[in-house]
C-alpha cells in the first residue's frame, strides 16, 4: 500500500526526495485479547495537484511519471504516446527557451516501477496490462496529452485525446472553449480555455488518486469481521514537509493553515500535559497575556500564536468571505477587496496584510483602483463530458474512465451541482480539519517531529541557520515561550539535594532526622529562591 501511495501522491523536492503531497493519515485495528490486526483504512486529504500542472522551479512532478519515464522501454512509453516523457509540459518545468529534459533508463526506477505493478495487482488491477506498463491505461496518456493541448483544442493531440476518452470531439472542444449557460454560449480567451484545460486534468488525476485509495481501502479491510473482542485503534498521522517556496499560492495557503492548525493542536496538548503535572502537585502557572489583548488567556494565547482566527471562522473569515464572492452573479473583485479591506482596518492583525497588486506584484491600472486579484473558473463543463465517456472497461478488473469520475452516477453529480454549486477548495479546507481534528482529539496523541540537519543530505553536518528554521516553523519556539511561564525543571526531592547538595549541606549540616521534602523545603527557604516551588513530590524550578 505505501508503495502505491508514494508512487502516486509523493514528489521530490528541494528539502525531501520523497514528500509526501498529501495530509495522509493511516488507522490500524487490531484485537488486543487476540494479539492480532483485524483491518487497517488510509485517510487522504488535500492532494496538492497544482503541482501536476504548474511545476515549481526545480521541483519534480509525482513519483510516478518519473517512474515511467525512466523505468520503461521507450517501447512502452510510445505505446501510451509519450514518446519522451520528461519533455511534456506537465513534466518538464523548463524555462522558454530551454531544451527539454531527456529521460535516462534507470535500474532503480525499474524495479520501484514494478514493486508499485506488483502492489497494484495485489489490489485486483488486471496483470496483461499492468505487464505493458499501463498503470491505469485511460488516465496517464489523457492526463499528458491535455498538457499538449493548444488553447484552440484542435491537432493531433486533441485527436489521441478525444480517441482516448471515447468523447464526442465537438462535446470536448466545447467543454474547453466554451461556456454554456441557459441563455448564451460565451468562448473563452486563450488563457481561460488553458485553465478549463489544467483544471480538467487536475480532475482526472484527482478522481484517480481517490479511486486508487478507496481501492485500497478495500483491500486493507481483511477477512475478520468478527464483533466479539473489542477493537483497539491506533492512527498515524502524516502532514505536509517542511518546504521553502519563493512564491505561496491559494492552495499553499490552505496547506500552511493546516500545517499551522496542526501545530497548534500540538502546542495546545503538550502544555496540557505541562499543567496537569502543575495541577497534580499543587504548583499554580502563571498565565500570560494575549498579545493582541493584554488579558491573560492560555485559548486567546493559543489563537494569537497560530493567527487562525482571521480565515477559517464562520462567516467573517476571508474563507469564507472569499467563497461568497466567487459563488457572487455580481463582479466580485471590487466587492472581495472592500470588505477584506473594511474587516482589516476594523481590527489588524500582526502579519496579516492586504496589497494592492497581484500575484505577480503588478499594480492595478489606474483607472480601476485597488482590487483583489482571483483567477478562477468553473470547469464543470468538462468534467461532467468525462462523467458520460463511453471507455468500456478493457478488463472487469480495469475501471472505465467514467466510473473513476462520477460517484453516484452522471444525473446525480449534475444534481449536486445545480443544488450545492462547486465545492471549493476552501470548503475542502473547513472539511478537512474538521475530519482530522475530531480524530486526533478522540485518541491520545503522541508527537515526533523530524528535523533535518542540513539540506545536502551530507552525513557530520549541522546547519544551524536550517535547523533553526525548521525549529520555528514546528513551533518548538513557541512551546518555549509557553513553558516558560510554568516551571520546566522539575527535579524529585532525592534529585534536588543531590544536584544542590553544596547548598544544602551548609544550610541545614548533619540533620538527618529530616525528611528529604523538609530538606528541601528548609533549603529552600535559607537560599531565598523566589523561583521555586515545592511540589507533593517534586521539586518546581524556573
Amino acid at each position: 500500500v505505501n508503495c502505491i501511495l508514494e508512487a502516486f501522491g509523493h514528489a521530490k523536492t528541494l528539502k525531501n526526495n520523497n514528500s509526501s503531497r498529501f495530509i495522509k493519515l493511516l488507522t490500524i485495528q487490531y484485537c488486543d485479547k487476540r494479539k492480532t490486526l483485524l483491518r487497517a483504512r488510509v485517510y487522504a486529504h488535500m492532494l496538492e495537484k497544482s503541482r501536476l500542472v504548474h511545476l515549481p522551479p526545480q521541483q519534480h512532478s509525482f513519483n510516478i511519471f518519473h517512474l515511467m519515464a525512466e523505468g520503461q522501454s521507450p517501447e512502452e512509453n510510445s505505446a501510451l504516446y509519450l514518446n519522451n516523457v520528461l519533455a511534456h509540459r506537465y513534466l518538464s518545468g523548463r524555462l522558454p527557451g530551454e531544451n527539454p529534459p531527456v529521460a535516462e533508463a534507470s535500474t532503480e526506477s525499474r524495479e520501484r516501477l514494478t514493486a508499485v505493478k506488483h502492489a497494484l495487482r495485489a489490489l485486483c488491477f488486471n496483470k496483461q496490462l499492468l505487464e505493458r506498463g499501463q498503470c491505469l491505461p485511460v488516465t496517464f496518456p489523457p492526463v499528458f496529452l491535455l498538457g499538449s493541448l493548444p488553447a484552440l483544442a484542435k491537432g493531433q493531440p486533441f485527436t489521441c485525446l478525444v480517441s482516448l476518452l471515447v468523447v464526442c470531439s465537438g462535446d470536448l472542444s466545447n467543454a474547453l472553449i466554451s461556456t454554456f449557460s441557459d441563455l448564451s454560449t460565451r468562448r473563452h480567451t486563450v488563457e481561460m480555455s488553458e485553465q478549463y484545460r489544467d483544471q480538467l486534468a487536475k480532475a482526472i488525476y484527482g478522481r484517480l488518486f481517490s479511486y486508487l485509495v478507496n481501492s485500497t481501502n478495500e483491500y486493507l479491510q481483511g477477512q475478520d469481521d468478527s464483533i466479539g473482542d473489542p477493537a483497539l485503534e491506533i492512527g498515524i498521522l502524516d502532514i505536509f514537509g517542511f518546504e521553502e517556496f519563493e512564491r505561496n499560492g491559494f492552495e499553499q495557503l490552505c496547506v500552511n493553515m493546516t500545517n499551522e492548525r496542526l501545530r497548534q493542536y500540538v502546542s495546545e496538548v503538550l502544555f496540557q500535559q505541562e499543567q496537569a503535572e502543575c495541577l497534580q502537585e499543587g504548583i499554580a502557572m502563571e498565565t500570560p497575556p494575549t498579545p493582541a489583548t493584554s488579558q491573560p488567556s492560555w485559548t486567546s494565547f493559543f489563537r494569537y500564536v497560530a493567527g487562525l482566527d482571521r480565515f477559517s471562522p464562520k462567516p467573517q473569515g476571508l474563507l469564507c468571505v472569499l467563497d461568497e464572492e466567487s459563488q457572487s452573479l455580481r463582479p466580485a473583485e471590487q466587492s472581495l477587496y472592500k470588505r477584506l479591506s473594511a474587516q482589516l482596518d476594523s481590527c489588524p492583525t500582526h502579519g496579516l496584510s492586504l496589497t494592492t497588486k497581484d500575484g505577480n506584484g503588478n499594480p492595478p491600472p489606474k483607472d480601476q483602483g485597488p482590487a483583489f486579484t482571483v483567477s478562477h473558473y468553473a470547469g464543470q463543463d468538462a468534467t461532467i463530458l468525462l462523467s458520460l465517456s463511453q471507455c468500456p472497461p478493457t478488463a472487469p478488473e480495469v475501471p472505465d474512465l467514467s466510473k473513476i469520475l462520477k460517484k453516484k452516477g452522471s444525473s446525480s453529480f449534475l444534481q449536486r451541482l445545480e443544488r450545492c454549486g462547486p465545492i471549493t477548495v476552501a470548503v475542502q479546507l473547513r472539511n478537512t480539519l474538521s475530519e482530522v481534528m475530531s480524530k486526533l482529539q478522540a485518541c491520545t496523541p503522541h508527537f515526533v517531529e523530524c528535523v533535518r540537519p542540513n539540506t545536502s543530505g551530507q552525513p557530520e553536518r549541522f546547519d544551524s541557520s536550517h535547523v533553526s528554521t525548521q525549529l520555528q516553523y514546528i513551533g518548538v519556539l513557541e512551546m518555549v515561550r509557553m513553558i516558560r511561564y510554568g516551571y520546566p525543571v522539575r527535579l524529585s526531592f532525592p534529585g534536588f539535594l543531590s544536584r544542590y547538595k553544596d547548598l544544602v549541606v551548609p544550610t541545614l549540616g548533619d540533620e538527618k532526622k529530616l525528611s528529604p521534602e523538609e530538606r528541601c523545603r528548609s533549603t529552600a527557604v535559607v537560599s531565598e529562591c523566589v523561583t521555586l516551588q515545592m511540589g507533593s513530590s517534586k521539586v518546581f524550578l524556573r
